[in-house]
């Protein structure tokens, strides 16, 4: 049984008419059992020919009312609407998460669906770690661990409902987290000690500048390919990525493509690696499926330097990792002299926390909430007044 729910705003009418059409071609396929469409109180209402189209396609309509509270990227926002979503989701069925207005579904959807992806393995003997079955998601970066596209993902919703678990404190305890990483680095860095580090550690993502100077820290840090490792595995053994059937990622003629590269080449968006894509806008590349990570970690990449590091890194200890970590954070705070990792910085008496700038603001709220506000506060200087009154010694 599978699910669909759409999330967010509509924004672009006609993009969501589209998907319309698609949901109802696809439950026609037998592909979707049931269709939800999770907003804001309101947006209905400014989109009337929306809502008409929704309720001739059957769709459960849920509209709620907006957090106050903003967190980067809205990341409460999505959170809530898709835990809205997934409330009038049956238990046990697989569910899609997918937006209204923007990237129209395909028939390259209807194989996720049809083939229920997220049940297989492709062959890969490792058992998921932060969900009970795999997630598919449509792709992801590397230099970034756990950014994995959220426009679609698709799996039980046992494990959707765990993967929009929004944790607030990730905020303070992870540095510089893009809002993907805050649904997807999150399940998973709590089962994997060395993820958990990076992401108190990590620098995001900024100019193609910048982000040249990052990856040459990166293949000069062991730290790095602790992390590179561990990613590569957590990703194995817990989702699948892009469009690709999992029986043909890990197939051996994909497998020995990449052996003609270095792995250095994995953050260069300059090289023609199977299955990844350009990203000027930051100077590196997305992927769009896993085999570049069953390759890396079954050591068919070139040999080289590199190569030779990685896999001497595989042998490290949790005390090896620590000090590695530590000698990637100096010379990440050498370079650029902004960062502010979330780590504890050594005091003669105290430990001193010097966690990042926090991002979490209240959002603008209404005249009548403001107007409450302000009368609140007369009250209360009033009370103060009146109590310092009374406190005053006597003439």
């Amino acid at each position: 049984m599978s699910w669909v729910f759409l999330s967010g705003q509509v924004r672009d009418a006609e993009v969501a008419h589209k998907q319309a059409r698609q949901l109802e071609r696809m439950r026609g396929l037998g592909l979707v059992d049931g269709i939800v469409f999770s907003t804001w109180r309101g947006e209905f209402e400014k989109y009337p020919e929306v809502l008409d189209t929704y309720k001739d396609l059957g769709a459960i309509l849920v509209e709620s009312p907006e957090p106050n509270l903003r967190m980067p990227g809205y990341i409460l926002h999505q959170a809530l609407c898709w835990v809205y979503a997934l409330q009038h989701v049956p238990d046990g069925a697989k569910v899609m998460r997918m937006r209204p207005d923007i990237a129209p579904l395909n028939e390259a959807f209807d194989a996720i669906l049809r083939d229920s992806w997220v049940d297989q393995s492709g062959g890969i003997d490792l058992t998921p770690t932060a969900y009970k079955n795999r997630v598919w998601c449509h792709s992801g970066l590397i230099t970034w661990p756990f950014f994995l596209n959220d426009v679609f993902f698709y799996g039980y919703k046992e494990d959707i409902y765990r993967l929009c678990n929004a944790d607030v404190k990730l905020e303070w305890v992870f540095s510089e987290l893009a809002t993907e990483q805050f649904f997807h680095l999150g399940p998973v860095a709590n089962a994997n000690p060395v993820l958990y580090l990076y992401g108190r550690l990590q620098r995001g993502k900024h100019s193609p500048e910048r982000n040249a100077e990052l990856k040459a820290i990166l293949w000069e840090s062991d730290f790095w390919y602790d992390v590179l490792f561990n990613m590569a595995k957590e990703l194995l053994a817990n989702y699948h990525i892009g469009f690709v059937p999992p029986s043909i990622v890990h197939a051996e003629d994909r497998l020995k493509s990449f052996e003609p590269f270095s792995i250095v080449d994995l953050l260069s968006g300059e090289v023609p690696l199977l299955d990844f894509i350009s990203r000027p806008e930051y100077g590196g590349n997305s992927f769009n499926s896993l085999t570049w990570a069953q390759a890396l970690v079954t050591g068919r990449f070139k040999r080289d330097k590199y190569m030779d590091r990685f896999i001497a890194r595989q042998s490290a200890t949790p005390d090896d990792v620590r000090i590695a970590a530590s000698d990637y954070q100096s010379r990440i705070a050498t370079a650029f002299p902004d960062y502010q990792p979330v780590m504890d910085v050594p005091h003669p008496d105290i430990i001193l926390n010097t966690p990042h700038q926090g991002r979490i603001q209240m959002a603008e709220q209404s005249s009548y909430v403001q107007s409450m506000e302000a009368e609140i506060n007369l009250m209360r200087r009033q009370l103060e007044a009146a109590l310092l009154q009374r406190k005053a010694p006597q003439a």
